[in-house]
């Protein structure tokens, strides 16, 4: 227990749903601290992540019968004035904007607020950390990169805005190996909402990899720019030793190292190789694409692109960003060669899910933009078979589809779409194009799924990869990929 916690009053605002606010929720109840739990959302909305924390909290307290422990208290539903003025510590949510009123009164009051990403870095800085960000292939980059390090040291450990691993999940642990200098590397995938409290703290791990930057969350930004800032956050406060990892063919991400980096650059790039140190394709010679590494004057092949198990454009692209980080790491080229070979990925990104009748059914939930879905297309339909079956729509994050829809024409000949605000903008670009193919309208899961299979030939792909937030038909993306999920077992169940 840290006992700079204890006794304190420590507001958890933005409970949610993602399991981040849950985790230090837990963590800070576990330290002995007053803990309250605010959220907008009701105890309705958020029945699930309360009532797994009222479960741990009655499971600690029976094994820690000793410890004295403050019951959790609960503002649901709207937020309390109080709460922000007598707090020891504020603890924001990713989902909660800065600008809002109530951080603006807790600032008035000279409370600390800090969200879970700057928290793990002021708790636990001797530990080497290798933060990934970018609007797309975060988490597949940050899985990559964990499987080829773990290979190598099997102590590396991996948190942060992956599903399943919020960093207060193993803080602990890292804070018992620095306390042993036991110390061993760390990936986080960083959304740009976390990196804005790091920029506060002069914050950025040792090693920063930004996959790339493109059309995302303007709902929240005031445009590009403030989002492009956001993410720069990564590496804007690393030292001369640390080192930033960038996508030269992303023009954003380009431009932000040829104006300098404070520590070492690292390029990766599909497309040039005359570009400075860094990772790139090349021609081996023999027909195939080798993956080189570059470092001075010196250049060796790391791999070959056909030793990548993950398919697609995008993907060549999230391995470079991980291989980069591997070599810096001092990594060997034969193992990273076998943890490429033997990657197939994470859930909810691209992941064949089934194969039905001659159908193979794929999961993209995580698709939640435009650019996403196109990559997604192009992977499945490289030649513009027109094999494919679409579910996609959902909630605006003031987005465009003018790029997509064209594509969708192309290899797509049945979109299904899901209701919500982004929708409209959707269908009215497929009207623009006079899309011939079959469109159709649902309000469930079951029901778009119900109707995609109705549409598949033998030999089809039935496709979710929406192109659009969840939010509103579903609790998260997540939630509407674990939906997607149920309903096809229930298809399987139906027409076996």
């Amino acid at each position: 227990m840290r006992n700079e916690f204890y006794d304190k009053k420590v507001v958890v605002m933005g409970l949610g749903l993602h399991g981040g606010g849950l985790s230090v929720a837990k963590w800070f109840f576990s330290q002995g601290s007053h803990v309250v739990v605010t959220d907008l959302k009701t105890n309705k909305d958020l029945e699930t992540s309360v009532k797994a924390l009222t479960q741990f909290c009655a499971r600690y307290r029976l094994s820690h019968s000793t410890q004295r422990l403050h019951s959790i208290e609960y503002a649901l539903g709207g937020h309390r004035d109080q709460d922000f003025i007598d707090a020891d510590l504020i603890v924001q949510n990713p989902d909660v904007r800065s600008i809002s009123p109530y951080l603006e009164l807790a600032r008035e009051n000279a409370i600390p607020i800090e969200n879970e990403a700057s928290l793990f870095f002021l708790m636990t800085k001797g530990t080497p950390k290798i933060g990934i960000t970018g609007t797309k292939g975060k988490s597949i980059t940050a899985s990559l990169l964990y499987h080829i390090a773990r290979a190598h040291d099997l102590k590396t450990t991996i948190a942060g805005n992956i599903r399943t691993i919020a960093l207060f999940d193993i803080i602990d642990d890292i804070i018992r190996r620095e306390e042993k200098e036991d110390f061993h590397p760390v990936i986080l995938e960083l959304s740009s909402w976390q990196l804005e409290l790091l920029e506060n703290k002069r914050l950025s791990p040792n090693i920063a990899i930004v996959t790339n930057v493109l059309e995302d969350h303007l709902n929240r930004y005031e445009g590009m720019e403030d989002y492009g800032r956001a993410k720069q956050h990564v590496y804007k406060h690393q030292t001369e030793n640390n080192y930033v990892i960038l996508n030269f063919d992303n023009d954003i991400t380009r431009d932000w190292g040829n104006k300098g980096t404070p520590g070492g650059l690292i390029w990766f790039s599909r497309e040039r190789k005359n570009m400075g140190d860094g990772v790139f394709v090349r021609d081996a010679g023999t027909g195939e694409k080798e993956v080189a590494f570059r470092k001075g004057e010196d250049i060796e092949t790391v791999c070959f692109v056909s030793d990548l198990a993950l398919p697609g454009v995008h993907n060549i692209y999230n391995s470079l960003g991980a291989i980069a980080a591997a070599k810096i790491l001092g990594i060997s080229n034969e193992s990273i060669r076998d943890s490429l070979r033997t990657f197939h990925g994470v859930s909810d990104r691209l992941e064949k899910i089934t194969f039905i009748k001659g159908r193979s059914i794929y999961n993209d939930t995580t698709a939640t933009t435009p650019d996403a879905t196109l990559a997604a297309l192009r992977t499945l339909s490289p030649r513009n078979a027109k094999n494919i079956v679409l579910i996609a729509g959902g909630a605006d994050k003031k987005l465009d589809y003018h790029g997509l829809a064209p594509v969708i024409n192309k290899v797509v000949h049945s979109i299904v779409l899901l209701s919500g605000t982004a929708t409209p903008k959707l269908g009215s670009e497929l009207n623009a194009i006079r899309y011939k193919g079959k469109v159709e309208m649902a309000n469930s899961m079951n029901e778009a799924v119900g109707k995609a299979w109705r549409h598949t030939r033998e030999g089809d792909i039935m496709l979710l990869s929406p192109g659009a937030a969840s939010f509103g038909m579903f609790l998260h993306e997540f939630d509407r990929g674990d939906k997607f999920r149920e309903a096809i077992t229930h298809l399987q169940d139906e027409i076996q």
